[in-house]
């Protein structure tokens, strides 16, 4: 049972061994930016592990390149965390300055404190200086650049890289991992891990070698969870890259590869695998709180458009049933043909100039409705212009335009049936204040364990 189902079972400890002997090492992109985020002391200890392993490691070529392509904003995220503590300081400074009013301190102590807060002030713009300097100057980006030269992959042909991203959808539907947690993500960027990943398997094939592969990535679509805790590496990871390379293959969070590696090859201290934990907890927490923030939004887009969708058929059947009493065939078609249009386009996104078009046709319907014979009509037209106040953001196709410009013409056409001449829209109907009657309404671990 044990061979037919090994994804299912934690490797054994001669399993390990034989892994930790003679698999490669392979990072994922958060792992080198990380770098960024730790102590001078710090890096000089992890580099000098990595440079003890050198002939073992490799790199995604798309790893590469996402490191590249966020290495700046990642300098000046570190930058930015001095700001607040800086203010803090400041802050409290000032407060016990004051010796009117609580809280007092003496002045001696005012004066070791006044001392201890200069000093703290200039390690803070110590360091912020030297993560400054690596904009231009980065020995972090030259110490990786030492040990990855030569041991970076060819990447994916252009052929393999368009049928990860047609088969990409199918897997994050059918919640395949990895990457699928990043599904909300814009396209080509919700494919990063599948991409990282089908260069590691393809590398497993090709070099006929087993993988550690250390990843920053904690979230469900990488680990098995019991709860809070991750128990392992996703079993559908591990039986597809044996299936696929015939290969063996186990993954790390940073810190345990870390404290792992320590015991085999380089010594690393206790304090900087404890920094390495910290970093990567609140690399974590970052990601968790944006995840939520993400899938907020989402539930929100999918209760407006819900009620976006309903409020467009009750408009259709009541024009249906009111269609004989329109002066005008042609009025009629096109209003029909607006309807359709908006319905089909109305999760599109914000265009200004869309804007602009659709309150000059609110201001251009208004002089339309002394020509309409019905009230009931007048209601659905009103409606219709609630409607599509509340669809505004999400209506930014060029095909609007042109139907918002046909409507207009049309409406100018209108004085041969009606003998008005349609108002032109002054300012105060681009940004005047909002009819009254509108609704206003914002839709426990043991060794190998990876926590």
């Amino acid at each position: 049972m044990r061979a037919e189902f090994f994804e299912r079972f934690k490797p054994s400890q001669q399993e390990f061994d034989e892994l930790w002997n003679g698999a490669t090492f392979v990072f994922d992109t958060n792992f080198l930016l990380n770098f960024y985020g730790y102590s001078k002391e710090a890096r000089t200890e992890l580099f000098t592990l990595l440079h003890s392993i050198k002939t073992r490691v490799w790199l995604p070529r798309h790893v590469a390149i996402e490191y590249f392509a966020r290495r700046v904003s990642k300098i000046l995220e570190q930058h930015s965390r001095y700001d607040e503590p800086t203010r803090i300081l400041k802050s409290l400074k000032q407060s016990l300055e004051s010796t009117n009013q609580h809280p007092f301190v003496s002045p001696e102590l005012m004066a070791e404190f006044g001392q201890t807060h200069d000093k703290i002030n200039a390690e803070f713009e110590a360091s912020k200086n030297e993560l400054g300097s690596l904009l231009k100057n980065d020995e972090i980006q030259s110490q990786i650049a030492d040990i990855f030269d030569g041991r970076i992959g060819p990447g994916l042909a252009q052929t393999e890289f368009e049928k990860i991203i047609a088969e990409g959808a199918n897997r994050y539907a059918n919640k395949i991992p990895p990457g699928y947690e990043d599904d909300n993500k814009p396209a080509p960027q919700k494919f990063g891990d599948l991409i990282i990943w089908s260069e590691v398997l393809e590398f497993a094939k090709s070099q006929r070698k087993s993988v550690i592969l250390v990843t920053n990535d904690s979230s469900d679509d990488w680990w098995e969870r019991a709860g809070s805790s991750s128990i392992g590496p996703r079993p559908e990871l591990l039986r597809e890259f044996a299936n696929y390379s015939g290969q063996r293959c186990y993954l790390y969070l940073p810190h345990l590869f870390i404290a792992f590696a320590s015991q085999k090859f380089e010594n690393v201290s206790p304090a900087t695998v404890s920094q390495v934990r910290e970093v990567v907890k609140t690399s974590h927490e970052r990601d968790e709180a944006q995840r939520r923030e993400r899938d907020s939004v989402r539930l929100e887009d999918v209760a407006f458009f819900r009620k976006a969708l309903d409020d467009l058929r009750r408009q259709q059947d009541l024009m249906k049933d009111l269609k004989p009493n329109f002066p005008d065939q042609f009025i009629f078609d096109e209003l029909r043909r607006k309807q359709d249009l908006m319905k089909d386009l109305k999760l599109n996104l914000l265009d200004p100039d869309v804007l602009d078009e659709l309150r000059r046709q609110q201001a251009l319907t208004k002089d339309l409705m002394p020509t309409l014979p019905h009230q009931q009509i007048l209601d659905a037209i009103r409606w219709q212009q609630d409607l599509t106040r509340n669809l505004k953001p999400h209506l930014p196709h060029q095909e609007i335009l042109d139907a918002m410009r046909r409507q207009q013409d049309l409406v100018s056409g209108s004085q041969a049936l009606t003998g008005r001449k349609p108002s032109v829209p002054s300012e105060e109907d681009f940004d005047g204040e909002p009819e009254k009657d509108v609704d206003k309404t914002e839709p426990t671990i043991d060794k190998h364990d990876t926590d």
